[in-house]
């Protein structure tokens, strides 16, 4: 699931939102929320904006 989001952003050049997955019940499943999703997949969360956390600050693999 990670990949996915992570895919997505190379994909479309920009943080996924919840609704661009169809599997979206998923990940509140898996991660408990959106945010916490998107933070296990390297982004920064800030308010409803995401930020993507470079390779050098250690997040994204």
């Amino acid at each position: 699931m990670i990949k996915q989001i992570k895919d997505f952003y190379k994909e479309n050049k920009r943080p996924p939102i919840l609704n661009d997955f169809k599997n979206n019940h998923q990940f509140i499943k898996v991660f408990g929320s959106w945010k916490n999703a998107m933070i296990r997949a390297g982004f920064e969360t800030k308010s409803k904006k995401h930020k993507k956390i470079s390779d050098e600050e250690g997040f994204c693999s």
